[in-house]
């Protein structure tokens, strides 16, 4: 179990990402960033819990990204393009948003 740590969770208003936020947010501080596009976040027992912090922004941005990795000790990368056509659709906008932005950041994700 991870404990004592600062976890950014790119996409974490994802149906995937509330739930590991659900699993992490007692032992962690949760730093949530998302564009809240596909947002699963209302549907959990995470607002207004005082160690999660939303931050609306993109991972193709890199402010966003820099802002909401400050302090971090260690990122979940679960943002993506949700949907098998959209990313048939889109496959550089898919590769960007699933590789590229960490790749620039210079940061290791676990």
């Amino acid at each position: 179990m991870i404990q004592g740590e600062t976890i950014l969770l790119t996409g974490g208003a994802g149906f995937i990402g509330t739930r590991l936020c659900e699993e992490l947010y007692e032992h962690n501080t949760i730093r949530v960033l998302d564009t809240f596009s596909r947002n699963s976040w209302e549907t959990t027992r995470l607002r207004g819990i005082d160690n999660v912090e939303l931050i609306r922004g993109d991972v193709r941005n890199m402010e966003d990204m820099k802002r909401a990795a400050e302090g971090v000790t260690r990122i979940g990368h679960l943002a993506s393009i949700a949907g098998v056509g959209t990313v048939l659709n889109n496959p550089a906008l898919t590769m960007d948003v699933a590789l590229t932005v960490i790749a620039e950041l210079g940061v290791r994700c676990v």
